[in-house]
């Protein structure tokens, strides 16, 4: 029933941006293909002060947003799901797909809980300078607050090292 409500929200919230034409960005010049979209997506510092502004500053750190998004459909995620009235955070750990749906442009990225409840979240694809830009709405199109996210180096991850004594 929580997948029906975001689901229900995110489309809702897409096609107000539409209708109200509250779209930060210009359409990429050409549609990205999944192979143009794989690597690593951190949020903007644009989108951190708007997660603050609408109440969600747990979410207002570079850390709390990461994507991975892998060429063969599959991603790891970290970062918050949804509208901020009703959101769901999304950790590393939970199975995570995309895909892309270039008659918008958009891409959609689903996890699964361990409880096995599907989210969904809708990113609009928009290039800005040249770079491509993942953004959409964290609240009402009409405050023009965004969960944007830019290309980001790859982080290796941290080894862990063991004394042994």
């Amino acid at each position: 029933m929580r997948h029906r409500a975001i689901s229900a929200t995110v489309l809702g919230l897409t096609l107000s941006a539409c209708w109200l034409g509250q779209i930060p960005y210009h359409d990429p010049a050409e549609v990205p293909t999944a192979a143009d979209l794989a690597g690593s997506w951190g949020a903007t510092a644009g989108a951190l002060a708007d997660f603050a502004a609408e109440g969600l500053s747990r979410y207002a750190t570079a850390e709390a947003h990461r994507i991975d998004l892998r060429s063969d459909g599959t991603c790891s995620a970290r970062t918050f799901f949804g509208a901020s009235t009703n959101g769901y955070e999304v950790d590393l750990g939970m199975p995570c797909g995309w895909r892309v749906i270039p008659d918008l442009p958009l891409v959609e990225l689903t996890v699964t809980t361990e409880a096995g409840e599907v989210y969904q979240q809708v990113y609009f694809i928009g290039e800005d300078d040249g770079a491509l830009i993942l953004y959409s709405h964290l609240s009402d199109p009409a405050a023009e607050r965004y969960a944007e996210l830019s290309r980001t180096p790859a982080v290796k991850p941290r080894r862990r090292t063991t004394r042994c004594s």
